[in-house]
């Protein structure tokens, strides 16, 4: 694996370094290389550097999205711990367990957020 990579950068370096020096006629010269090898790995490198933005393209998109539709989807399942609460009716009957006290409560709404306490017989306004 790391020596692919190393190989890889350093092939690059060499192809793209020679690029305007390399001579493709005189087989006798310093700078003389074979045209077909020289394009192919030329081609090769380019292909391979395309490909890989690519791909980091299309991960970087993935993660966005799935990101954006994982929230989205909390949202929608409401999965903060918290349950929704709703408006009931008027003239429903409310009663709920005091934690601290270890005693029932309730009371009635009435619509409009009016709450009748059945403890204190007061009217107050609604609170969540």
């Amino acid at each position: 694996g790391i020596i692919s990579i190393i190989w890889f950068i350093l092939g690059t370096i060499w192809v793209y370094s020679v690029f305007t020096r390399v001579c493709f006629n005189n087989e006798d010269g310093r700078c003389y290389c074979n045209s077909v090898c020289y394009w192919f790995a030329f081609v090769m490198i380019t292909i391979t550097y395309i490909l890989l933005v690519i791909i980091i393209i299309v991960v970087c998109v993935v993660l966005v999205l799935s990101v954006q539709m994982f929230d989205r989807r909390q949202i929608e399942a409401n999965t903060d711990g918290y349950e929704e609460l709703q408006t009931p009716e008027p003239d429903t009957p409310i009663a709920n367990v005091d934690p601290e006290e270890n005693q029932l409560t309730g009371g009635l709404f009435l619509g409009d957020d009016t709450f009748i306490n059945y403890n204190t017989t007061s009217e107050t306004g609604r609170t969540h």
